[in-house]
C-alpha cells in the first residue's frame, strides 16, 4: 500500500511540474490560478442610445465593468475606439461619446495618460452597424505605443 501512495504523490508532483512548465492539460489551471503576465487584451463593448451621447443600461455596465477591472490591475494601455463615416470629419457625437468613457476612467483616478481614444472612418455600412457604440481594450503584458 505504501508504494501505491508513493506512486501516486509522485504522478501528482509530476502532473504540478508539468503545469508549471507550461505542458500537459493541466498547465491552463495552474497558469489561471497563479496568473501569466501573459500580454492579453480585456475588451468591453459599450453601446449608447441611439442619436444621444448618453450610454444605455447596458452600455452604462460596460464602462462600470471595464473602469473596475483597470482599478483591480492597471493596464499597459486603455484604447477606446469608435467608427465615423467614411467621408467627412469625425461626427461630435462621437467625440462626445468617446470623451465621457474617457472621464469615467480619469473620475475613477485611472492615469489619463494611459487613455487613448481611436475613432477610424469605417465603409458607410460597417458604420451604420456600429456608430452607437465603442470598444474599450485594456491593454495588458507588452503594449506598442503608436
Amino acid at each position: 500500500m505504501t508504494t501505491f501512495l508513493a506512486v501516486k504523490r509522485l504522478a501528482f508532483l509530476a502532473l504540478c511540474c508539468l503545469g508549471l512548465a507550461g505542458c500537459g492539460p493541466y498547465s491552463c489551471m495552474l497558469t489561471l490560478a497563479c496568473g501569466t503576465g501573459l500580454p492579453h487584451t480585456d475588451y468591453f463593448v459599450v453601446t449608447f442610445l441611439s442619436g444621444t451621447p448618453a450610454p444605455s443600461d447596458a452600455g452604462l455596465d460596460a464602462i462600470a465593468n471595464a473602469v473596475h477591472q483597470a482599478e483591480r490591475r492597471t493596464p499597459g494601455s486603455i484604447a477606446i475606439t469608435g467608427s465615423a463615416p467614411p467621408d467627412g470629419p469625425v461626427p461630435s457625437l462621437e467625440q462626445q461619446r468617446a470623451d465621457a468613457i474617457t472621464a469615467a476612467f480619469i473620475k475613477a483616478g485611472i492615469d489619463a495618460r494611459l487613455v487613448r481614444t481611436v475613432i477610424n472612418p469605417d465603409t458607410a455600412a460597417a458604420y451604420e452597424q456600429r456608430k452607437d457604440s465603442f470598444t474599450i481594450g485594456l491593454d495588458y503584458g507588452k503594449v506598442t505605443q503608436e
